[in-house]
């Protein structure tokens, strides 16, 4: 079998067409055939077919389709980012086919997450934050180098160090590869505080930080 698309780079989460043709020794399509019964495998674990076209992806035997003509088209679509994905077509007699390999490239952003080693904090000192984008599909937006990121809190008090220059009150930082780390540092005591990632029409929130008061001062 040979097993063809028009492109091997697809985006997660959207269908595409994958092309299957029975072939001969020699490469003729085998247009006779009209009953053998042919099933989709993938390298990828998560790669759905939709054998018989109602738009439902991974139904049972939805990755098994009977050839006319020779030949027949299927939809599929995996949810997972990767490279060297390949799509297997293979028939009871055990004649098989596998594709080129597929590059799946992440969706737009659809949520960030702001995370840190610890959310228990102390008044006036500093704390790193990572802040990554994900697609809708729980890819890291790897591909993403571009898009401007600024927070913000629920605590009025607290401020970003975006530059690292030591100087708190710079708030927006871009992405590398998805994900940036960002200081950020709180002057007031309290508990319940919330950082918020927002960039791209995308946002994304902290779990609650408890921010302790500093040591006796006076």
């Amino acid at each position: 079998y040979t097993v063809t698309s028009v492109s091997y780079n697809q985006t997660a989460g959207v269908a595409f067409t994958v092309t299957v043709n029975a072939c001969d020794s020699l490469g003729n399509t085998v247009t006779t055939d009209n009953s053998t019964s042919v099933t989709m495998t993938s390298s990828s674990a998560t790669m759905l077919f939709d054998g018989n076209g109602n738009g439902t992806f991974g139904e049972v035997g939805d990755n098994a389709v009977v050839v006319s003509s020779g030949t027949f088209n299927i939809s599929a679509r995996d949810n997972t980012a990767g490279t060297g994905v390949t799509i297997t077509a293979t028939d009871g007699s055990s004649m098989t086919g596998t594709s080129s390999p597929y590059a799946i490239s992440t969706a737009a952003i659809s949520y960030y997450t702001v995370t840190s080693v610890s959310y228990s904090q102390s008044a006036g000192i500093p704390f790193t934050l990572t802040v990554t984008a994900y697609d809708s599909f729980g890819n890291v937006v790897s591909t993403d180098s571009a898009t401007s990121v600024t927070m913000t809190s629920s605590s009025g008090t607290m401020l970003f160090d975006a530059n690292g220059d030591g100087t708190y009150g710079d708030a927006s930082q871009t992405l590398t590869n998805g994900t940036f780390n960002i200081t950020a540092r709180d002057t007031t005591a309290a508990t319940g505080v919330t950082i918020t990632a927002t960039g791209s029409s995308a946002t994304g929130i902290s779990s609650a930080y408890t921010i302790a008061a500093g040591p006796l001062h006076h």
